[in-house]
């Protein structure tokens, strides 16, 4: 019955997963204009960010249920069942870009996505592990507005602003799978906040 509980939130939100980010790479010329602060340089995000921010809300919506009141009930060590949630709508997000990638010849832009949903997932676990749930769900939106305000200078975009570094930005893809990495060993080996 535990199962039932969690199940019921899962299963729209999978499907609007990957929808979105099958959608994504189709979309990757596009982005949604923001002044700068910095020296007047045009800005703007890639509409492939915001849709990879769907990843993490999803993600939080999903470990946030009904049924976790019951898990701890049962004395389960919810550790585990995180961090397959976690890992499975990640694999999901980055299944779905890439085969549009594929089928649509549009890979630079798919790998853009898995990068954005890497990166933008490890600062949401990172801040739900280490200051609150509720600030979680905001921060990946708040990171990529400040990037596009202030990440990028008439010298070119910082480094710390990879999500609205260009496709073969390999700093990009470091920053944005270490963030991966140490958010999703937060959400394990560390309680989340309520």
């Amino acid at each position: 019955m535990i199962w039932l509980l969690k199940a019921r939130h899962t299963f729209p939100l999978t499907g609007i997963v990957a929808v979105s980010l099958f959608a994504a790479p189709l979309l990757g010329d596009l982005s949604i204009a923001i002044p700068t602060l910095r020296g007047g340089v045009a800005a703007g995000i890639s509409v492939t960010a915001v849709i990879a921010l769907i990843t993490p809300i999803a993600i939080g919506l999903s470990l946030h249920t009904d049924g976790r009141a019951e898990y701890r009930a049962a004395a389960r060590d919810l550790r585990v069942i995180d961090a397959a949630t976690i890992l499975a709508y990640i694999a999901l997000s980055a299944v779905a870009a890439l085969i549009a990638g594929l089928l649509f010849h549009t890979i630079p832009a798919a790998v853009v996505a898995v990068r954005d949903i890497c990166g933008l997932t490890g600062i949401f676990l990172i801040v739900a592990s280490f200051i609150s749930w509720s600030a979680a769900m905001t921060a990946p939106t708040l990171f990529v507005f400040v990037c596009a305000l202030i990440g990028r200078a008439p010298t070119g975009i910082e480094t710390w602003a990879w999500p609205i570094a260009l496709p073969g930005s390999l700093s990009a893809v470091a920053l944005s799978g270490t963030l991966g990495a140490i958010g999703f060993a937060a959400a394990v080996l560390r309680p989340r906040r309520e």
